[in-house]
This record gives structure tokens, C-alpha cells and sequence, in this order.
């Protein structure tokens, strides 16, 4: 297991916005969170923090980041099978390089900790340690073929190791989130209930990717006999799932959503999935997928996996322990992106501009202002 791994101290920066006109929101905000010295207005410290920060421990993060993980390995397969089946190979190989990076990304900071992620710190619990070295164990030899097959021609040997590897590692990665599921459900941080929810909602992207890999596998003539029921059976799958998700299901723990932005955001995904579905709907038909289709089926998943992660968005963000989702990794932002920029001269006097604007606001001139920032984030 590799441990200790961190982002490289030569990663470049973003440069500061220097000579652009700047929004008061943005001067204001990266005072606040920056820059406190400069007497910009600050919200009251008494409803600005929910949880104790010495106790969290980024639970809804580790939940969420750890099941994202099947995602990733149905993502890495589907792709592989395109990009050694001639079919999108450049838009696979993107996609090949998004997956192993971020699968990366996620192991390390569930292991080291990574605030940018939502996780302040380091992994403490044997048990889950163990669970995520057996995790990496498995990925080791799939990222090394993803990392050729992303940056080269594919080669047969390198799509062999992934089509040989990806479902046991995807029952590793099935399990590896049980377990920190169970380690870090919080009545203050993370209720069990909330849990299963976004086990259910994640499952979704790794359900998109895995619809894409069997037709595929059909187009490419490199499935099994069971592909076309497999198929029907995952597309079944993600139906019910999103239904489930959108209106509640009792007996499979699934609550109501939260909210109407919840709601809004499952009812406009499940209207997509309806009107581009047909594509799979011919394929379980009996059909043989054609390059076209494939394409068409990849492009989906892709616009799927995004609506499904802002609906995980919205819904960590709308239920119990929302405050260090957001707050964990802003401050990680702003200390390794944001204290950078303000050395900036144009960006210092734009903050002090905006703070001679809003002297001697009153209290309700203030009110409404904080009112305004917070419909703006």
C-alpha cells in the first residue's frame, strides 16, 4: 500500500486573476476566508460551525469518496473495452486517465487524509486500513495497464489484465465502502439511513459505466453469453434505482429526497435517462450494437455521471453534518490556492475598495448582504 503519498510540491498553482475586474462577492469572500486582518464582514461564529471540527472526521466524504470507487472501476473497464475495440479510443483514453488518477486520488486520501477531498485527516481503524491495502493490492496491476492504455495504443495483454481484474475489484471496492460505511454512520455527521441513500445514488454512475461496457462487449463480439441478460439486467437495475431515489422505497431503506433541489435534479436525470435510453433498448432487443451506438451509449454515461454527482452533491449538502462537506475543503482551498493569490497587489486593493464600499453598513444593510451571499454559494 503506498502511504505517505502526497500532491507534488512542484504542482503549478493557479495563477490569481491579476488585471481583471473583480465581483464584490469574490473580493469579500476571499477576505473572509483569507485575509480576516482586513475587517471584511464575517458571519457569527455561533451558527457559521454545527459540529465540533476537533471530532469531525469527514465521514460523509469517506462514504461517499470510498463507494465513488466502483464507479471508477466500471469506468476504467468500459473504457478499456473501447479503447482496444477501436471505438471513440480518444475519448476512451481521456476517460482511462480521468479514472486512474482519480482512483488514485480517493486511496490516498482515504488513507493519508486529504482536505481537499473532505477528509482532514489520516486513517486510524486497522480494519479499514486493511480493506483499502487489500483494495489497492487488487487495483495495482489494472492502473498500471490503464496508464499504457491511456497514453499509447492498446494493447491486448493490458485490456486482458483489466477484463481479468475488474470484478474482483469491484467487489472489493463494494466491500471496502461497507466497511467505512459502517465505521464512520454519526447521528451529528452521518446518519445510517443517509448512508444507504448515497450508497444508492453512487451506485447509479458505476451502473451508467457498466451499461456502456456490455454494449461494448456486444459490439466487439468480447462478452460472454450472459452479456445481453447482464445487460437487460443492469439497465433494469438503473431504472428501478432512480425511481427508488426520486420517490422513496420503505423497504430498501430509501428515504423521500430531502428537498425540492434533490427532487428537481433526480426528476430532470430520470427524464434524460427516458429520452436517450433507445439506444440500449435495441441492444437488449437483439440488435448488435454499432460503433455509433457505443459512442452514443459512452456520451450518456458521461452525462448521467454527472447529473447523479450533482444529485450526491445536493444531497450531502441538505442533510446532517452538511457544514464540513463544504467547509473542509474550502479551507483547503483557501490555504493552498487562495493565500497565493493574495500577494497580489490589484487583488489586495480591490479587497480594501470593497471594504471602504461597505463601511458603516447598519445591522439590517448587513442582514441583507449575508442574505445575498449565501443564495449566491
Amino acid at each position: 500500500m503506498k502511504t505517505g503519498m502526497t500532491t507534488p510540491a512542484n504542482t503549478p498553482r493557479r495563477a490569481a486573476p491579476s488585471g481583471r475586474a473583480l465581483s464584490k462577492s469574490l473580493c469579500v469572500a476571499l477576505a473572509l476566508v483569507a485575509m480576516p486582518e482586513l475587517g471584511v464582514l464575517s458571519p457569527d461564529t455561533a451558527t457559521a460551525q454545527s459540529i465540533d471540527r476537533s471530532l469531525y472526521k469527514g465521514g460523509k466524504a469517506r462514504v461517499s469518496r470510498s463507494a465513488s470507487l466502483r464507479s471508477l472501476t466500471e469506468a476504467v473497464a468500459s473504457a478499456s473495452c473501447r479503447a482496444s475495440g477501436g471505438i471513440g479510443v480518444e475519448t476512451a483514453q481521456a476517460e482511462l486517465a480521468r479514472s486512474y488518477s482519480d482512483f488514485d486520488r480517493i486511496i490516498d486520501g482515504l488513507v493519508n487524509g486529504n482536505p481537499a477531498l473532505g477528509m482532514p485527516g489520516a486513517e486510524q481503524r486497522g480494519r479499514t486500513l486493511t480493506a483499502l491495502n487489500e483494495t489497492h493490492a487488487l487495483w495495482e496491476p489494472m492502473e498500471a495497464a490503464a496508464k499504457t492504455m491511456a497514453n499509447g495504443p492498446a494493447s491486448a495483454d493490458d485490456a486482458a489484465v483489466i477484463n481479468d481484474g475488474y470484478a474482483a475489484l469491484f467487489d472489493q471496492t463494494e466491500q471496502l465502502a461497507s466497511v467505512i460505511s459502517g465505521q464512520y454512520s454519526d447521528p451529528q455527521q452521518l446518519l445510517q439511513s443517509d448512508a444507504t441513500v448515497l450508497n444508492f445514488a453512487i451506485r447509479q454512475r458505476a451502473l451508467a459505466y457498466r451499461m456502456t461496457r456490455q454494449m461494448c462487449e456486444l459490439a466487439t463480439g468480447t462478452g460472454q453469453a450472459t452479456t445481453p441478460d447482464g445487460l437487460k439486467e443492469t439497465v433494469d437495475l438503473f431504472q428501478q434505482t432512480l425511481i427508488a431515489l426520486r420517490d422513496g422505497f420503505a423497504t430498501a431503506g430509501v428515504n423521500p429526497p430531502p428537498n425540492d433541489a434533490v427532487r428537481d435534479s433526480l426528476v430532470s436525470t430520470f427524464e434524460l435517462w427516458q429520452a436517450e435510453r433507445s439506444a440500449f433498448d435495441a441492444a437488449i432487443a437483439g440488435q448488435v450494437p454499432t460503433a455509433d451506438m457505443v459512442n452514443a451509449a459512452a456520451a450518456l454515461t458521461q452525462t448521467l455521471s454527472v447529473a447523479m454527482n450533482n444529485t450526491i452533491t445536493l444531497y450531502l449538502i441538505a442533510t446532517p453534518g452538511q457544514d464540513g462537506v463544504y467547509r473542509i475543503p474550502l479551507e483547503a482551498y483557501a490555504r493552498d490556492e487562495l493565500a497565493g493569490w493574495l500577494t497580489e497587489p490589484a487583488l489586495i486593493d480591490a479587497i480594501k475598495a470593497q471594504n471602504i464600499a461597505h463601511d458603516g453598513l447598519s445591522e439590517d444593510e448587513v442582514i441583507a448582504l449575508d442574505q445575498q451571499w449565501r443564495a449566491e454559494a
